[in-house]
């Protein structure tokens, strides 16, 4: 799963998505993922902390990376314990590398 980590950080940072948005794609799959299960649990609170934007900036980035099919959100009814499990798509960092050259 390490190396599905670095397709998913090298597919972010050369996609259209806006930069903020690709920066918490790169920090949720190279902090936050679980590797054994291939989900991210950080809070909305966390993640608004890591990257200095405020609580919404990072929803509308989720949903952004929602859209997109970066990752997919199992929600949950929050509280204490109870964040939303994020699920990055590996598949789809595959499909946006750009195919290597033969040089």
């Amino acid at each position: 799963m390490a190396s599905a980590k670095f397709e998913l950080i090298a597919a972010a940072a050369c996609s259209p998505l806006s930069s903020s948005a690709a920066r918490l794609l790169i920090l949720m799959a190279s902090r936050y993922l679980n590797a054994r299960l291939g989900y991210a649990y950080p809070s909305l609170e966390r993640l608004s902390h890591d990257i200095g934007k405020h609580p919404s900036s990072v929803r509308r980035m989720i949903h952004e990376l929602e859209a997109a099919g970066w990752v997919v959100v199992e929600r949950t009814r929050g509280g204490k314990g109870q964040t939303n499990r994020i699920a990055l798509v590996v598949e789809k960092g595959r499909e946006t590398l750009p195919k290597p050259r033969r040089v």
